[in-house]
């Protein structure tokens, strides 16, 4: 016989409602399914989809009726490697080659999704999503750009931290569900590694949009040809333009709303960005390797990272001794979509569909050696 006094029942929502397919108890509502817990003579419920992610609401509605959370489902892949060591591959076969590291690069937006309540998903979005491979053993970098409309698995966290569940959204709100610093960045880099096929991406750098011009200024502007017009600006597609100020923001993140492929017009300008301050970044720390410091100095006022300064100049030291002058860009192909679910009254939301088959020749290019 149990002792109530030192044991007690719980039970999971399933019973109700369904996390994996939300249309099975889709008519059963939260409060119907708490009630019913109670009057079963349980204790205790495990979260379940429908319950409130602000935990005071919660324990409000779990307090009158005598209940505790006692868990919350999470959603895992058990039975699976994190990724495949060899990959078959238009007739050939390759391993995961270990001396290949990945650094996530997140441009971080809180004005669209800011921080003005207590509520999971205002945290901010991950407007820009790049990923650069290092070939530790002969100084090679590849930059892998994922459109930020990507739709991906991503884990949704309340503002305390508490795991509520895996939905299908888009890669930017990654780092809106969790707290805005190292579990919305971990968040961000789980999230691009299932697009990747869960290759290990570890490090991440994340920069606010307040820390764009101050990073561009620092080494003196970036020169380019503009691929966009700004009217406001007095610039039209085609100029050579040197960015400078403020400048540098409207430059990698204006887009139309109203326009589907906006983002991805949007892509193709920050890579252009990107490449271009690569260039002059060389030659800058070529000529004073001291600008490496300055500028991982100045980026942590803007940013959130776990990569730090040793590893940077290891990094910079590496591509230098090597001769590398350059990198290999590689942008997933796919299918862009007007949202069905979401409809917003400046634009409209658009959700990017990987190809697979795309997916598959960048991850082998970057992250795999052909077995001879």
């Amino acid at each position: 016989m149990l002792d109530s006094n030192k044991v007690k029942l719980a039970i999971a929502p399933i019973g109700w409602t369904n996390d994996d397919m939300p249309d099975l108890g889709a008519e059963n509502t939260f409060e119907q399914c708490i009630s019913e817990m109670a009057l079963a003579g349980f204790k205790g419920s495990e979260i379940g989809n429908k319950y409130p992610s602000d935990p005071d609401v919660l324990k409000k509605y779990l307090d009158i009726r005598g209940l505790q959370i006692c868990n919350a489902w999470f959603s895992s892949y058990l039975t699976s490697k994190p990724y495949e060591e060899t990959i078959e591959y238009n007739g050939s076969t390759y391993v995961y080659d270990k001396n290949k590291v990945a650094f996530a690069f997140i441009g971080v937006d809180r004005q669209e999704i800011g921080e003005q309540s207590d509520a999971y998903g205002t945290s901010g979005q991950a407007d820009t999503d790049m990923i650069a491979v290092v070939d530790t053993s002969t100084g090679n970098v590849s930059i892998i750009t994922i459109p930020r409309d990507t739709i991906v698995d991503i884990d949704l966290y309340s503002k305390s931290g508490i795991f509520l569940r895996t939905e299908p959204k888009q890669l930017c709100l990654a780092y809106a569900y969790g707290d805005g610093m190292e579990q919305s960045c971990t968040n961000v880099t789980s999230a691009v590694s299932r697009i990747l096929m869960n290759v290990p991406i570890e490090k991440y750098f994340a920069l606010d949009l307040d820390g764009i011009a101050p990073l561009n200024d620092a080494i003196g502007g970036v020169t380019l040809e503009s691929l966009h017009d700004f009217p406001e600006k007095n610039i039209k597609k085609g100029e050579t333009i040197t960015i400078r100020g403020d400048f540098a923001e409207m430059y990698v993140r204006s887009r139309d709303l109203d326009y589907i492929e906006a983002s991805l017009n949007r892509t193709q300008r920050q890579n252009q960005y990107v490449r271009a301050y690569a260039d002059k970044l060389r030659t800058a720390v070529t000529n004073d390797f001291s600008v490496v410091t300055n500028l991982y100095n100045t980026a942590r006022d803007y940013s959130q990272t776990n990569i730090t300064l040793n590893d940077v100049t290891y990094i910079a030291s590496l591509i230098l001794s090597k001769g590398v002058g350059d990198f290999t860009s590689y942008t997933i192909d796919g299918e862009m979509k007007a949202s069905q679910e979401t409809v917003r009254e400046d634009g409209v939301y658009a959700e990017f569909y990987a190809d697979e088959d795309s997916v598959l020749d960048i991850v082998v290019n970057c992250f795999y050696t052909k077995v001879s």
